[in-house]
C-alpha cells in the first residue's frame, strides 16, 4: 500500500551489477535482526537505497516485510545517479517474498535524497543539461501511526545516520503522539 514509485521521465544509463552486498550492510542487517525476535517491528532505514535494497532477501529471511519508499526521478544525466537505483528496484523486487507471520515492517527510505553533500569546491547551481531529482517526503508518502497499530504494530526503530532528517520529523512527532515513539538509532557512516 505505501510503496512509493520512482517516476520515469526518461531511461537511466545501463548499470552493471555489483557482485557481493556493500561491505557496510552487516551492521545494519545486524541492528535489524535484534529486532526480530519478538514481533510488532516498524523499522525506518533512512540511508542510500542502494546500501539497502540488498538486504531484502536476507531481511526477508529473518521475518521483516520490506518496503522501498522511494520517489525519486530517475533520469540522466541528473544531479542524484538513478542507474544502480533503476537496476536494484527491479531486482530486488523479484527477491522479495511475500510473510504470512512477518515479524514487522522494514521500510527503506531514500537517504541520498537530498543530492550529494556539498564540499568546499562545489558550485551549488545544477546545470542546465543536469536533472535536478532532489526532494523531499511528504507525510502521506508514509502509513499513519493507526494503521501501523492496526496491522499489529507495536514498537518503532529509526536507523540513520544523523537522527530524523528535517522532511521526516513530522512523521516521527505523529508517530510518537500516537505511541509509537521510535527508538533512534545511530548507523556509522
Amino acid at each position: 500500500m505505501y510503496v512509493c514509485a520512482a517516476p520515469f521521465l526518461r531511461s537511466a544509463p545501463p548499470f552493471r551489477p555489483r557482485s557481493k552486498l556493500p561491505p557496510t550492510s552487516e551492521p545494519l542487517v545486524d541492528t535489524i535482526k535484534e529486532r526480530s525476535v519478538n514481533g510488532g517491528w516498524a523499522i525506518f532505514v533512512d540511508v542510500s537505497p542502494t546500501l539497502t535494497l540488498p538486504l531484502t532477501a536476507e531481511l526477508n529471511g529473518v521475518g521483516f516485510r520490506v518496503v522501498p519508499v522511494i520517489q525519486r526521478w530517475v533520469a540522466h544525466p541528473a544531479l542524484i545517479p538513478c542507474g544502480e537505483l533503476s537496476w536494484q528496484l527491479v531486482e530486488w523486487a523479484r527477491a522479495a517474498e511475500p510473510l504470512e507471520a512477518p515479524h514487522g515492517t522494514v521500510f527503506l527510505i531514500d537517504g541520498d535524497r537530498a543530492g550529494p553533500l556539498p564540499t568546499p569546491s562545489s558550485v551549488p547551481t545544477t546545470p542546465a543539461d543536469v536533472f535536478d531529482n532532489r526532494y523531499e517526503y511528504p507525510l502521506c508518502r508514509f502509513p499513519p501511526a493507526q494503521l501501523l497499530l492496526n496491522e499489529g504494530i507495536t514498537r518503532a526503530s529509526w536507523l540513520s545516520r544523523d537522527g530524523v532528517a528535517p522532511d521526516l520529523q513530522p512523521y516521527a512527532r505523529r508517530l510518537a503522539d500516537a505511541g509509537l515513539p521510535p527508538d533512534l538509532i545511530a548507523l556509522a557512516t
